[in-house]
Protein backbone atom coordinates (compact mmCIF):
# COMPACT_ATOMS: atom_id res chain seq x y z
CA UNK A 1 0.00 0.00 0.00
CA UNK A 2 1.22 3.57 -0.88
CA UNK A 3 0.21 6.73 -0.06
CA UNK A 4 1.41 10.15 -1.08
CA UNK A 5 1.30 13.34 0.75
CA UNK A 6 1.56 16.86 -1.50
CA UNK A 7 3.27 19.89 -0.01
CA UNK A 8 4.19 23.04 -2.40
CA UNK A 9 7.56 22.92 -2.58
CA UNK A 10 7.85 26.78 -1.43
CA UNK A 11 6.80 25.53 1.77
CA UNK A 12 9.28 25.87 4.96
CA UNK A 13 11.11 22.36 5.93
CA UNK A 14 8.59 22.82 8.88
CA UNK A 15 5.73 22.78 7.38
CA UNK A 16 6.75 19.81 5.28
CA UNK A 17 7.63 18.11 8.52
CA UNK A 18 4.17 18.87 10.09
CA UNK A 19 2.66 17.36 6.44
CA UNK A 20 4.55 14.25 6.39
CA UNK A 21 3.81 13.63 9.77
CA UNK A 22 0.29 14.08 9.78
CA UNK A 23 -0.09 11.53 6.61
CA UNK A 24 1.93 9.20 8.72
CA UNK A 25 -0.74 9.24 11.48
CA UNK A 26 -3.97 9.40 9.02
CA UNK A 27 -3.52 8.49 5.29
CA UNK A 28 -0.84 5.32 5.05
CA UNK A 29 -0.27 1.93 6.17
CA UNK A 30 0.33 2.90 9.69
CA UNK A 31 -2.68 5.48 9.96
CA UNK A 32 -6.36 5.65 10.66
CA UNK A 33 -8.07 6.42 7.73
CA UNK A 34 -7.72 4.32 4.39
CA UNK A 35 -10.55 3.56 2.03
CA UNK A 36 -10.25 0.01 2.98
CA UNK A 37 -10.85 0.63 7.02
CA UNK A 38 -14.73 0.36 6.94
CA UNK A 39 -14.36 -3.42 7.63
CA UNK A 40 -11.88 -2.70 10.73
CA UNK A 41 -13.82 -0.23 12.37
CA UNK A 42 -16.93 -2.04 11.91
CA UNK A 43 -14.84 -5.05 13.71
CA UNK A 44 -14.06 -2.33 16.14
CA UNK A 45 -17.63 -1.77 16.77
CA UNK A 46 -18.60 -5.92 17.14
CA UNK A 47 -15.68 -5.69 19.44
CA UNK A 48 -17.30 -3.12 21.86
CA UNK A 49 -20.70 -5.90 22.51
CA UNK A 50 -17.94 -8.46 23.90
CA UNK A 51 -17.88 -9.46 27.56
CA UNK A 52 -15.05 -7.33 29.01
CA UNK A 53 -16.13 -4.00 26.74
CA UNK A 54 -19.53 -4.21 28.54
CA UNK A 55 -17.42 -4.14 31.76
CA UNK A 56 -15.87 -0.44 31.09
CA UNK A 57 -17.53 2.61 29.79
CA UNK A 58 -16.03 4.31 27.09
CA UNK A 59 -13.42 6.66 27.75
CA UNK A 60 -13.25 10.09 25.84
CA UNK A 61 -10.46 11.79 27.70
CA UNK A 62 -8.11 12.12 25.39
CA UNK A 63 -6.97 15.24 24.87
CA UNK A 64 -8.93 17.20 28.26
CA UNK A 65 -7.29 19.70 29.89
CA UNK A 66 -6.00 21.48 26.72
CA UNK A 67 -9.18 22.92 24.96
CA UNK A 68 -9.90 26.37 24.48
CA UNK A 69 -12.18 28.54 22.67
CA UNK A 70 -10.71 30.56 19.82
CA UNK A 71 -11.56 33.46 18.64
CA UNK A 72 -10.17 34.19 15.55
CA UNK A 73 -12.30 30.67 14.74
CA UNK A 74 -15.24 31.13 16.77
CA UNK A 75 -15.29 27.69 17.69
CA UNK A 76 -13.78 25.17 20.62
CA UNK A 77 -10.26 24.32 19.80
CA UNK A 78 -7.82 21.94 21.14
CA UNK A 79 -4.00 22.26 21.43
CA UNK A 80 -3.57 18.42 22.13
CA UNK A 81 -2.63 16.45 18.96
CA UNK A 82 -4.91 14.32 19.34
CA UNK A 83 -8.55 15.13 21.05
CA UNK A 84 -11.93 13.55 21.72
CA UNK A 85 -12.70 17.10 22.15
CA UNK A 86 -15.79 16.85 19.61
CA UNK A 87 -17.05 14.12 21.17
CA UNK A 88 -16.95 15.04 24.63
CA UNK A 89 -18.82 18.35 23.02
CA UNK A 90 -21.51 16.31 20.61
CA UNK A 91 -22.34 14.09 23.46
CA UNK A 92 -22.55 16.56 25.82
CA UNK A 93 -25.43 18.52 23.95
CA UNK A 94 -26.73 15.25 23.08
CA UNK A 95 -27.39 14.98 26.68
CA UNK A 96 -28.60 18.43 27.30
CA UNK A 97 -31.10 17.70 24.88
CA UNK A 98 -32.35 14.12 25.72
CA UNK A 99 -32.70 15.39 29.33
CA UNK A 100 -34.57 18.52 29.10
CA UNK A 101 -38.25 18.14 29.99
CA UNK A 102 -39.11 20.53 26.56
CA UNK A 103 -36.96 22.14 23.61
CA UNK A 104 -37.62 25.15 24.61
CA UNK A 105 -36.39 24.07 28.40
CA UNK A 106 -33.02 22.96 26.85
CA UNK A 107 -29.94 25.34 26.74
CA UNK A 108 -29.50 27.18 23.69
CA UNK A 109 -25.82 26.15 23.04
CA UNK A 110 -23.05 24.13 25.50
CA UNK A 111 -21.34 26.21 27.73
CA UNK A 112 -20.87 30.11 26.43
CA UNK A 113 -17.38 31.25 25.02
CA UNK A 114 -15.09 32.94 27.70
CA UNK A 115 -14.76 35.92 25.49
CA UNK A 116 -19.19 35.67 25.60
CA UNK A 117 -18.39 35.62 21.22
CA UNK A 118 -20.01 32.47 19.68
CA UNK A 119 -21.46 29.12 21.21
CA UNK A 120 -19.94 27.20 23.07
Amino acid sequence: MRACIYVDKAAPPEVKEAYRLAGIHTFSPSGTLEQDDMENWQECTRTCEGVVAQRYPLNYQMGMGHERFDDDLGAWASNARFSELNPRRFYERWSQLMTADRWADAPSSLVPSPSGRGLG
